[in-house]
């Protein structure tokens, strides 16, 4: 594989110095080179990146609002898209700065790039619910990786891997957004019919640097930066149905991505 064609990205908060010596230390260790993506919090966001936020198609489905936060995190996936696709390279590994990179981590990449076609996005964390097994081994560790359908699709956007073309459709989706970073992405995947994968073994794990933000806890969903509390009004009985019919839409959509990649898998 040619390393020049894999780039890889960083989210991290320009304070948030422990979190980015833990990615570096990784980044040496596998020998490639991260590129530095600066998130974005709440306080930051400008008017631009405010009037992505589809408040009103919030409303319809959930009785709180997001966060500053939140919408900062949704934005900076995006900056972090947007760098890769005007890189022009042929894949792009987009990491939140609390992953941790498994000892297979360069070995399920090499399968993906070399041996595994048809994928647009795979989710490289909470790879669940196995489509297939493809025989290829990493020649460092001797473990076979397989090809899965993430269960939770929509849970966690710790760590992605795109194509060129699978990139610049999550990017374009995500010019309007009305759910946090992980859902919005899920959702944008099974929507768009765009295909996804999972493997397994999972190439990536969580850090113990999840175990606390390096943003007050506070403004992540409770309470707004001004520290008032958030619209936690109760559903309605139209909202409550509303938002259960859309669970089931996305139910179906993820039988519809499970049966597509299945095919696509048994081509090879």
């Amino acid at each position: 594989m040619d390393e020049q064609a894999v780039k890889y990205y960083v989210i991290n908060l320009p304070w948030a110095n422990e979190r980015r010596e833990f990615m570096k230390k990784q980044a040496e260790s596998l020998g490639v080179e991260f590129e530095i993506i600066p998130a974005r919090s709440g306080k930051e966001l400008t008017d631009e990146d405010l009037a992505r936020y589809d408040s009103k198609k919030r409303s319809l489905y959930m009785p709180r609002i997001m966060s500053r936060n939140e919408v900062a995190c949704v934005i900076s996936h995006r900056a972090a898209l947007e760098a890769f696709v005007e890189s022009g390279a042929t894949y792009g590994i987009i990491l939140e700065d609390d992953a941790l990179l498994m000892p297979h981590f360069s070995a399920t990449v090499q399968e993906l790039t070399q041996h595994l076609h048809g994928w647009e996005v795979a989710k490289l964390y909470t790879a669940e619910g196995k489509l297939r097994s493809i025989r290829r081994w990493s020649k460092k560790d001797d473990l076979p990786v397989h090809a899965v359908f993430p269960k939770k699709i929509m849970w966690m956007s710790i760590a992605y891997m795109y194509t060129h073309e699978g990139a610049k459709k999550v990017y374009d989706a995500l010019d309007s957004f009305w759910r946090p970073a992980d859902a919005q992405i899920g959702d944008i995947l099974l929507r768009h019919k765009i295909p996804t994968i999972g493997v397994a073994p999972s190439p990536v794990g969580l850090s113990e640097l999840n175990n606390y933000s390096c943003i007050d806890a506070n403004l992540l969903g409770r309470r707004s930066e001004t520290g008032e509390e958030l619209n936690l009004a109760t559903r309605s009985m139209i909202g409550y149905l509303r938002y259960r019919l859309y669970v089931f839409t996305i139910s179906c959509f993820k039988l519809r991505m499970q049966l597509m990649m299945r095919r696509k898998l048994w081509r090879e």
